[in-house]
C-alpha cells in the first residue's frame, strides 16, 4: 500500500475546490478495505477519486469500509468531515466509534445506565392480543434433568380483575421447580393507592419469583410507563429469612444413596435401612435405625438402647433403669464365697460361689 504527502495531496484538492467547498470527496478504507490505522488511534485510511490512500483523522463517522464521506482541513487538521450525502438522504448517520464513553468503568462521560426492565430473559409485557394477558419471555432451563426450551408463555389474568367498588390487588407470578409457570393472586384492598409492597402474595414453597402485577376495577389494560407501571419487576429481588429463625416441615427428608421411597416420618436416610427419624412424636423425638431396626430412641422423658423394634432393649425413665424383654447378664461379676474372698469393695455387686450356707450365683452387695 503506498502512503502518499497527505496534507499536499489534500491541499492541492482544497486549492481545486476553494471556490465551490473546502472539502473533498473520499472513500473509508484503503483498497484492502482496512479502515482503522494500526497504532493510531484516531487516524483512518481514506482514498480520492484518483485511487490515491490517505490516513486522516475520524471522529465523526462509522469505520464503514467504502463509505462515502468528505474529508477537509478543522483548525489545521485533515481529518474527515461527514457523511457524503450523495442522495441526499444518507443511510449512513455522522457518528464515528464511541462505544467506550457508553462504559461503565471506562473514561466516558456518557455511560449507560440498565434499568432491570431492560433485561430481557423472563421479560413481562402486555400481550398485543389481549390488554389482561400478561407474556412472559421464558428463558431455556432444566428440571428435573430435562431441558425446556425458551418460548413466549401467556398468563390470561381476566378471571381476576376485581370487580367490587373501587378494590385493587396484586397477582404474584413465580416459576416453579418444575419450569412451570404459577401465579397466586393476591387479597383485594379498597383501592390501587392503597396497595402497598407487603400486599404482593407469598411466594409459594420452592418457587422463583418473576413479577407483581397490579389489577383493579376499572382498569382498560396492564400498562407500562415511567411514571406509573402496573408491572413490579420481582426477578431480581432478594429473599431471605429477615434475621427469624426457619424452620424444616415435618415429613422433610434426606436421602444419601439407596432406593426405598420415603416414609411418612422426617428422617436423614444413609441407604435403604439405615437413617435418622426425627420428632415421629412426642415419645419418639429422636431415633437411629440400623438395618432396618430401632436401636436407639430418645425424647425428653424415656431414653430407650438396644432392639428395641424385636422388645429386648435398656430403658431408663423417670422411674428408674430398667432392662426389657431379656434377662440381664453381668459375665464380668466378681465372685467368692465372701466378699473379700470376691475382693469386692463397698457398694460394688458381686455374686457368691462356694459360699458357706448360700448357693452360688448369688448376688450380693459389697459393704
Amino acid at each position: 500500500m503506498r502512503i502518499i504527502d497527505t496534507k499536499k495531496v489534500v491541499y492541492n484538492k482544497l486549492d481545486e475546490y476553494q471556490k465551490i467547498t473546502k472539502t473533498i470527496p473520499v472513500l473509508m478504507g484503503d483498497a484492502n478495505g482496512v479502515v482503522s490505522v494500526v497504532g493510531q488511534t484516531g487516524y483512518v485510511y481514506v482514498r480520492d477519486m484518483t485511487g490515491n490512500t490517505l490516513m486522516v483523522w475520524n471522529s465523526i463517522v462509522p469505520l464503514v469500509a467504502g463509505l462515502a464521506v468528505m474529508v477537509g482541513s478543522i483548525n489545521g487538521r485533515l481529518q474527515v468531515t461527514q457523511v457524503r450525502d450523495i442522495y441526499y438522504n444518507s443511510l449512513m448517520s455522522n457518528t464515528a466509534p464511541h462505544g467506550y464513553t457508553h462504559s461503565y468503568g471506562s473514561e466516558g462521560a456518557d455511560v449507560i445506565n440498565i434499568y432491570p426492565e431492560q433485561y430481557m430473559p423472563w421479560y413481562a409485557y402486555t400481550s398485543a392480543d389481549d390488554n389482561f394477558t400478561v407474556s412472559i419471555l421464558r428463558q431455556v432451563m432444566s428440571a428435573g434433568g430435562v431441558w425446556i426450551i425458551n418460548d413466549v408463555e401467556d398468563i390470561d389474568l381476566n378471571a381476576h380483575i376485581p370487580v367490587t367498588a373501587t378494590q385493587a390487588l396484586y397477582v404474584l407470578i413465580s416459576l416453579d421447580e418444575d419450569g412451570a409457570l404459577v401465579h397466586t393472586v393476591g387479597t383485594p384492598v379498597v383501592n390501587k393507592a392503597a396497595l402497598v409492597i407487603t400486599d404482593i402474595p407469598a411466594i409459594p414453597t420452592g418457587n422463583i419469583p418473576l413479577w407483581a402485577v397490579i389489577l383493579y376495577v376499572g382498569q382498560t389494560a396492564i400498562t407500562r410507563d415511567m411514571s406509573d407501571s402496573d408491572y413490579v419487576d420481582l426477578r431480581f429481588a432478594q429473599t431471605g429469612g429477615g434475621g427469624s429463625s426457619s424452620s424444616v416441615p415435618e415429613g422433610t427428608h434426606l436421602q444419601i444413596g439407596g432406593t426405598d421411597a420415603y416414609p411418612t416420618t422426617s428422617e436423614i436416610r444413609f441407604g435403604d435401612d439405615q437413617y435418622v427419624r426425627l420428632r415421629e412424636s412426642s415419645d419418639d423425638q429422636f431415633a437411629i435405625t440400623m438395618s432396618g431396626e430401632d436401636c436407639l430412641i430418645m425424647s425428653y422423658d424415656v431414653q430407650r438402647i438396644g432392639n428395641i423394634t424385636n422388645g429386648r432393649y435398656m430403658q431408663v425413665n423417670s422411674t428408674g433403669f430398667s432392662f426389657v424383654g431379656k434377662p440381664v447378664f453381668l459375665p464380668t461379676i466378681k465372685s467368692g464365697a465372701t466378699q473379700v474372698a470376691a475382693g469386692a469393695a463397698a457398694n460394688e455387686i458381686w455374686k457368691t460361689s462356694g459360699h458357706e450356707s448360700l448357693p452360688d450365683n448369688v448376688l450380693m452387695i459389697g459393704v
